[in-house]
């Protein structure tokens, strides 16, 4: 018996490279499906400007205030108390807020209608 070369294509040459793109297909796969880094707590983010109402559906909620142009820092208060104090027009980070305190009115010191609110609501469970 005289043995024949492989004609090219054929079903030994082929099988390691279809293990191969099938193994990273699944592995493509498998990371659209979730690993264990979803069970780390996601806090949703609220970005807000002067004027602006927003919900918000995570419990706490980040919040990121545009403050306006101006010259110096501007005083950021919510629900009457100081957050801090931001360099102007300039995004400014707030920190989040539970729903306890919902809803969470923002204001800007030295800013007419500055006022902003945020409603941490709770995600309707089906």
């Amino acid at each position: 018996m005289r043995s024949r070369p492989l004609a090219r294509g054929s079903l030994p040459r082929r099988m390691p490279r279809a293990i191969a793109v099938s193994l990273l297909g699944i592995g493509y796969l498998g990371g659209c499906a979730g690993t264990w880094f979803d069970n780390r707590p996601d806090y949703g983010r609220v970005n807000l400007a002067e004027g602006a109402t927003r919900a918000c559906y995570q419990d706490p909620c980040a919040v990121t205030l545009t403050l306006p142009p101006g010259d110096g820092p501007y005083t950021v208060r919510a629900n009457g108390m100081v957050v801090g104090t931001y360099p102007a027009a300039q995004p400014a980070d707030l920190g989040s807020f539970p729903r306890q305190d919902s809803p969470v009115t923002i204001t800007v010191d030295g800013v007419e209608r500055s006022t902003s609110v945020l409603y941490v609501l709770e995600m309707y469970q089906y």
